[in-house]
């Protein structure tokens, strides 16, 4: 039968109170895998990758110009903070994109997070999307909800999913009437 879509919400608790919780969609394996990632201050991206064939795989992690390699075995996982991957260099501040790519048949699986450390010392972790080699761009791509103020704050993240080019967007911003409303961004 089909293939059926499949997402993991993942949360932490302490003392009986959750802390933090997001939802982390599932991707079929592909060759190369491309997601945002950021470390700047108090925020750390981190990834979990899945060799689903049964040979070793050599995986390759790519972030601007810093490059680093690990060899994941016939259905085994590497999960951690990008700071983890010996080799790879990305500066403090730094935000962008993070491409693993592998040459084994079977392909691979990631996912990846950001983790943010509160006032409080609290881990909180919000997945990010991830966009295989195989992702076709959508017209008419859409944020259903935006919200912005009453201690909300929204980051879009733009990007051309297949090869990383500069590419044109016109964003429109209309409210629940379908009047527009004024959206104000900063670059």
């Amino acid at each position: 039968g089909p293939t059926p879509a499949a997402f993991a919400i993942v949360s932490f608790s302490s003392a009986g109170v959750t802390i933090t919780e997001s939802g982390i969609a599932a991707i079929a394996p592909d060759s190369a895998i491309r997601m945002y990632t950021e470390i700047a201050g108090s925020v750390s991206g981190a990834v979990a990758i899945a060799n689903p064939s049964d040979s070793p795989a050599e995986v390759r992690f790519e972030v601007g110009s810093s490059a680093a390699r690990m060899t994941l075995p016939a259905h085994g996982h590497f999960a951690g903070f990008l700071s983890q991957l010996p080799g790879l260099s990305a500066p403090a501040g730094s935000a962008g994109f993070l491409r693993v790519s592998t040459a084994s048949p079977g392909g691979i699986a990631a996912v990846s997070v950001l983790v943010q450390t509160n006032e409080r010392g609290d881990s909180l972790i919000t997945g990010v999307p991830t966009f295989s080699s195989k992702s076709v761009p959508l017209s008419g791509t859409m944020f259903p909800q935006i919200v912005e103020g009453g201690g909300y704050s929204v980051q879009l993240i733009i990007f051309d999913a297949t090869a990383g080019n500069p590419m044109a967007v016109t964003l429109r911003s209309s409210g629940q009437s379908g009047q527009p409303f004024d959206l104000r961004l900063q670059p």
